[in-house]
């Protein structure tokens, strides 16, 4: 028997068929992605109400430690590596925006948790971009909770250092006595939030 010619436009149609199938896998990434974040959402979310952004009392800076809101979040990012891994050796941990083919599995692992980090910084920025005001005792809480995310990020995860929590670091840790560069500092800071610029301004 001979070979039968394939229809008309069956061979136009396998590129569509490529592509829908490759824009299903990259959908489903990113809910699993959406899925992996959800919890650090919720925490940092839930964070803007609590009542340490206002308090009046001044905590001391060797008792200062992370709010649970912040412990919980950092339990939870480090506890991703072991989550993903298992999955690495599949190639399943392609990255949502990525169309690479070929991926080693740590430089995948590492790759989903440099996602999921930033997804965490961004939202600390936003939680604290949503602050009505900060008492001087918030502004040190802020900066404690900034610095646990960031030892999380780089000693816990081995991720490099996010600059936008460098760029907070470094306003919330400004030396109260040096106006000039603080006032430049909160003016020109891309990520210092308004209420955190407000509080260090009125407290130096």
């Amino acid at each position: 028997a001979g070979l039968t010619r394939a229809p008309a436009g069956a061979h136009t149609a396998v590129p569509e068929v490529v592509a829908a199938a490759t824009a299903l896998e990259r959908a489903a990434r990113e809910v699993v992605m959406d899925s992996a974040f959800a919890p650090i959402a919720v925490r940092v979310r839930g964070a803007k109400s609590l009542p340490a952004w206002t308090s009046l009392a001044t905590p001391d800076d060797f008792s200062l430690s992370a709010q649970p809101y912040m412990t919980a979040v950092g339990e939870h990012l480090l506890l991703l590596p072991q989550c993903l891994e298992p999955f690495a050796a599949s190639g399943a941990l392609q990255l949502p925006d990525s169309d690479a083919s070929t991926i080693d599995e740590s430089e995948s692992v590492y790759g989903w948790l440099e996602a999921l980090g930033g997804r965490a910084v961004e939202a600390l920025l936003a939680m604290a971009s949503n602050l009505a005001t900060l008492s001087p005792g918030g502004v040190k809480q802020l900066g404690a909770d900034c610095a646990y995310l960031r030892m999380v990020l780089s000693n816990g995860l081995g991720l490099a250092s996010d600059p936008r929590l460098e760029e907070m670091d470094a306003a919330l840790t400004a030396p109260s006595g040096a106006a000039s560069g603080l006032a430049q500092l909160t003016t020109t800071a891309e990520h210092v939030p308004k209420a955190v610029a407000h509080a260090l301004m009125a407290g130096g």
